[in-house]
């Protein structure tokens, strides 16, 4: 007998949006520049920022991975920047001279998505020096996203900062600037005015538009989310302040498919004060925050399994079995209380 299956509209248009979200959450961070570099300099999005159609708008409580104090410069607090600095000192000097306020609205922002001759009318640099500061920016990005504090972090990239004030600061421009702003008003008004070709190229770049927006806002609320409910281990820094959180758990609470929360932690890291951590690291099941724990614990070898079970459940409110206490501190090969008794036996 052979069987069919036969989808509703919703739910065939579920999967399709699905399989979008999948694809445009795949794309690597440093291709991804690439393809926004591509829309962007196709005329009809050219026609949408001349029609004022489309502009950008930040995320809350988010700005630039980049302190710039008064003399206007990165904080070097990784040693990677240096070398970049000083291969950059015109770009450097430039930006001093136009002042943070004008570097980060025109640099960075950029809200109203300004061309280059734009910004040279509104900044009084040239053409040359406009774009010795995009490429100091490029390469900033560059750097940030590929170095890394730890060796086993070489394959990520670093997408942003969880400040102090628990605001995040992002390395990567696009980031910064947020999302597509579309009005809708002067989308119709103008899609009135062009012809049968052009609406149809208009119709395909704003569906773009709304993939990456939907990218954007999906990596942002990520990260907001866990601000929000891992804030205990971002501000002590102690792995039992960690929160045991699941893919699924977010993806329910910002409402979005888990495959979308899977894809966009991938190999994807940020720097906390405590060091850089990967995505994932926040994501603790109730075995791996064991693991993360008895490390920590100086009498880990010292006391039965049984007493090990009963601590973490008072200190930690971790309920679990004596058999997983003992195939974590395996693995962990942190020797058993019998283990170093029998050894103590033997040295004698």
């Amino acid at each position: 007998m052979k069987l069919s299956l036969v989808l509703k509209p919703k739910i065939q248009q579920g999967m399709r949006m699905g399989m979008k979200m999948s694809h445009i959450l795949s794309i690597p961070d440093m291709e991804f520049r690439e393809y926004l570099k591509e829309i962007e300099e196709d005329p009809i999005f050219c026609l949408l920022k001349e029609e004022k159609v489309i502009k950008m708008k930040g995320f809350p409580k988010t700005g630039i991975a980049m302190e710039l104090k008064e003399e206007i410069l990165p904080d070097k607090r990784e040693r990677s920047i240096e070398p970049l600095l000083e291969e950059n000192k015109d770009a450097v000097e430039l930006i001093k001279g136009i002042g943070s306020e004008k570097f980060k609205r025109y640099f960075w922002e950029n809200e109203e998505i300004l061309s280059l001759t734009e910004i040279e009318e509104r900044t009084g640099l040239t053409l040359f020096q406009i774009k010795a500061i995009n490429s100091f920016i490029d390469n900033y990005e560059i750097v940030n996203l590929t170095s890394h504090q730890k060796e086993e972090y070489n394959t990520y990239t670093k997408i942003a900062s969880i400040e102090d004030d628990l605001t995040i600061g992002f390395f990567l421009r696009d980031m910064v600037r947020g999302v597509y702003h579309i009005d809708r008003e002067r989308l119709a008004i103008l899609r009135d005015r062009i012809d049968r070709e052009k609406s149809k190229r208009l119709t395909e770049i704003i569906r773009r538009l709304e993939e990456v927006n939907a990218r954007k806002t999906t990596i942002y609320q990520i990260i907001e989310g866990i601000i929000e409910l891992q804030r205990g281990y971002i501000e002590t820094g102690k792995v039992e302040d960690l929160v045991i959180l699941t893919e699924t758990g977010l993806a329910e609470r910002i409402g979005v498919n888990i495959s979308s929360v899977s894809r966009a932690i991938y190999r994807r890291t940020v720097d906390t004060r405590w060091g850089e951590r990967s995505l994932k690291f926040f994501f603790p099941s109730k075995r791996s925050k064991i693991k993360l724990i008895l490390p920590e614990m100086e009498e880990a070898s010292l006391v039965s399994d049984e007493k090990l079970k009963a601590k973490l459940e008072a200190d930690y409110g971790i309920s679990t079995s004596r058999r997983q206490i003992t195939s974590c501190r395996n693995e962990l090969k942190i020797p058993s209380l019998r283990r170093l008794s029998i050894q103590n036996i033997g040295s004698v």
